[in-house]
């Protein structure tokens, strides 16, 4: 499902111009990185208010659904590992979980 944001405001006419669009697939609120592998503590699913955090039988870490996460944080706190990151605080070395995160939700 994509969704996106719509018209930007200038303030100096007081009216809207052009068309700023945000996909919020492309982005991630938080992303689970490596000190889960071979963890998979269920923390963060039993705090997560709408179940947007997942796995399967092949992978060795959870993932959190960008398309159904609603920003909350309430996994981010509860991690054992702390391995939960703010997509905007994560560290540089842990940025693959991004691409893995997505590649996850794309099967």
């Amino acid at each position: 499902m994509s969704r996106s944001f719509g018209l930007a405001y200038n303030f100096a006419t007081g009216g809207t111009f052009g068309v700023t669009r945000l996909h919020i697939e492309d982005t991630l609120p938080f992303v689970i990185t490596e000190p889960c592998i071979g963890v998979k503590d269920k923390s963060c699913i039993e705090v997560c208010p709408v179940k947007c955090i997942a796995s399967d039988d092949e992978e060795d870490m959870y993932f959190i659904d960008p398309g159904v996460c609603i920003n909350c944080s309430y996994c981010e706190p509860v991690c054992p590992v702390n391995a939960i990151f703010d997509e905007f605080k994560l560290p540089s070395d842990q940025r693959i979980y991004l691409r893995k995160n997505r590649q996850f939700y794309e099967k």
